[in-house]
């Protein structure tokens, strides 16, 4: 059983406690993606009728739930990708000694004090923090949805916006760590429309109905004991992030699953997601605010032109090397 596989059989099944007012308990399996979360992450789709999607892999027939055929995109640096971001920072050993004195992990000292500067802002929101600057988080290639190898990370928008000092503050590496979480969850912006497009251009083949989009995301892994990187997920792209009680057992879960439907406990594998999947809280997006909604859309199209911009720059580089 591959690892991603078995997080998403644990954590797509079951339904939370606020079921009704979610609305998920309305949810088919095919609007429900898999994030599984980590160093790097997986995005997993199952729908009733094999689709292929440009620069996602798949379809296979049967790979995850049998009856479903899956795509499976990706972030070849997720995790590996905020880590690399907070710790090459300046101010990164004065959060790791916060976080040795209070006995947490440095990323809770950056939300906290995210939230703090929102407030001593007079901003709504956290995300209005990261305005002028942008982060393209393909540090290792982008393997979803532009199937390319040569992409790497890149930042606009760095220097000190007032005095030189701050450059090398706790402050702005909160920021600089905030625009990194809503440059991935653009990235998964990015695979769910490309699916959802896919699947526009198809219907079912017994009841001659559209296919249905994605409306929901699923997540595991260790960045899904991440609050602010859930919630960037959830405003980016305006759907709500189901949670399980332990974000972390989610793959093992999974496998037990399976193997509870291979002993006879259940009669089939989504039975089995049913009876042992449970939902613990929904991460739902900031519908109540416009202008959020409107930042981040702006906000995921200059992401996309940051890609398309380098790919041009490393063509005009090569075109001038093979000269």
């Amino acid at each position: 059983m591959i690892d991603a596989h078995a997080g998403g059989l644990g954590c797509l099944g079951g339904e939370p406690p606020s079921a009704a007012a979610s609305g998920c308990e309305s949810l088919p399996m095919a609007s429900r993606l898999a994030l599984i979360a980590g160093t790097s992450t997986c995005h997993m789709a199952s729908s009733e009728e094999p689709v292929f999607v440009p620069g996602v892999w798949g379809p296979y027939s049967a790979a995850m739930i049998p009856g479903m055929s899956l795509n499976e995109g990706g972030q070849t640096a997720a995790g590996a990708a905020i880590d690399f971001v907070v710790e090459t920072h300046a101010a990164f050993p004065e959060v790791a000694r916060l976080a040795a004195e209070q006995k947490r992990r440095p990323v809770d000292i950056l939300n906290d004090h995210l939230k703090e500067l929102t407030k001593l802002r007079s901003l709504s929101d956290p995300a209005f923090l990261t305005t002028g600057l942008f982060v393209g988080p393909d540090f290792n290639g982008c393997r979803s949805p532009l199937a390319d190898p040569h992409l790497r990370g890149s930042v606009i928008g760095l220097g000190p916006p007032q005095p030189a000092e701050q450059a090398n503050s706790v402050e702005n590496l909160c920021i600089l760590y905030l625009a990194t979480l809503q440059g991935l969850a653009y990235s998964t912006r990015s695979m769910v429309e490309a699916i959802n497009n896919s699947r526009a251009g198809q219907r079912d083949g017994s009841a001659g109905t559209p296919l249905e989009t994605i409306r929901a995301l699923f997540a595991c892994g260790g960045l899904a004991r991440n609050s602010m990187y859930l919630q960037a997920h959830a405003d980016a792209l305006g759907l709500p992030v189901m949670l399980p009680a332990h974000p972390g057992a989610a793959m093992p879960l999974g496998c037990a699953m399976l193997a509870a439907t291979a002993a006879g406990t259940y009669g089939s594998v989504p039975e089995a997601m049913r009876a042992m999947g449970s939902l613990d809280r929904v991460i739902a997006p900031n519908v109540g605010s416009p202008s959020l909604k409107k930042l981040h859309d702006v906000r995921y199209e200059i992401f996309r032109r940051m890609q398309k911009h380098q790919q041009e720059y490393l063509a005009l580089e090569q075109e001038a090397l093979a000269a």
